[in-house]
């Protein structure tokens, strides 16, 4: 708590010949302050976590900004809030709202860029990495989905060719994975958990790995959900 000696004036009224009055203390509680700036410092930072609140996440970052400079060493309490906000709180809550509007790419630059600014505390380290594979997650499932879109189609060009080549669609497990080998594409994002035929017709069964439920069927007349 902070001291400051002011001296006390008469009130008005008082007796002019009242014996002057010695200075007493004046005590600045918690949460008040001498010092205009960091007056000034904790408004940044009020008006900071509002830009939030209402995910205006560029207006937010700049109060922060300010608060932390405005703060100083003259209120360190202001400056940890403001530099919590501005490296943890902020980039978590941007980085959700971008994964609602479906920026993936946005949200991961942003919780990569927290990491880096929050090495000295693994308790934000553990939410943030948790949200990272979230969002990887959703990444692998988004391109598992546009390798769907297209993945029937290459599949039946692919054995298509095949029989160009042989006269024959592939009879064999060997010859299945030799025309589709499953670690590239079209197979890149899915697994064949089904395949017979004969040498002009086939069927197969193809799961996606983003979604084990997900299951396809494929035969040499179309595509049959």
């Amino acid at each position: 708590m902070l001291i400051f000696w002011v001296p006390l004036v008469a009130a008005a009224g008082e007796d002019a010949k009242s014996p002057p009055k010695k200075d007493q203390p004046y005590s600045i509680s918690e949460g008040t302050t001498s010092f205009p700036g960091v007056a000034v410092a904790r408004e940044a930072l009020r008006q900071a976590q509002d830009h939030e609140k209402n995910n205006a996440f560029q207006s937010a970052r700049i109060y922060y900004q300010q608060a932390i400079q405005l703060a100083g060493s003259r209120d360190q309490k202001t400056r940890v809030a403001a530099r919590r906000g501005l490296d943890y709180k902020l980039p978590l809550r941007e980085a959700r709202w971008r994964l609602g509007k479906g920026d993936i790419g946005g949200a991961f630059s942003l919780l990569e860029q927290a990491v880096q600014v929050n090495q000295g505390h693994p308790r934000r380290l553990e939410e943030i990495t948790a949200l990272i594979d979230r969002v990887k997650s959703l990444h692998f499932q988004r391109q598992s989905d546009k390798a769907g879109e297209l993945l029937l189609p290459r599949v039946k060009q692919r054995l298509a060719d095949y029989r160009k080549r042989t006269g024959h669609y592939p009879l064999t497990v060997k010859a299945l994975n030799a025309a589709l080998p499953a670690d590239q594409e079209p197979l890149k994002f899915h697994d064949i958990i089904g395949y017979k035929a004969t040498p002009q017709a086939y069927r197969m069964l193809i799961r996606s790995k983003a979604d084990p439920e997900r299951i396809l069927s494929l035969n040499v007349t179309g595509l049959i959900q």
